[in-house]
């Protein structure tokens, strides 16, 4: 089994991932204002769970903005990925055709 990478793979996925960031943020956008704070004075059979909804809420907030993160990073780095390969690739491709022996090439022409 041979390990091979295709650069323009990697990037295609780098892409995925900026678009998968766009949507967290969209996201986090969307739940900060539509999911609004229950007030405590509305006191009744809600009263209990005006503790509980400020918790839950901080949590998707902080879940969505760690993702957002995550995503960034990791197109950043898949971006770096393939340009390495790349790189990496370019390079050995110039020592092997460093380490062959010139030829002289014979004149085309007839005289």
């Amino acid at each position: 089994m041979t390990f091979k990478v295709e650069p323009a793979a990697l990037e295609g996925y780098s892409a995925q991932a900026a678009r998968a960031r766009d949507h967290a943020a969209d996201c986090k956008t969307y739940f900060g204002g539509n999911v609004g704070d229950i007030a405590f004075s509305e006191g009744g059979v809600i009263n209990p769970l005006y503790y509980e909804h400020g918790g839950v809420k901080a949590k998707v907030d902080a879940m969505l903005t760690h993702l957002h993160d995550l995503l960034e990073k990791s197109r950043l780095e898949l971006g770096r990925a393939a340009k390495n390969y790349r790189e990496t690739d370019r390079e050995s491709a110039a020592k092997v055709d460093e380490s062959y022996p010139l030829v002289a090439r014979p004149s085309a022409r007839k005289d």
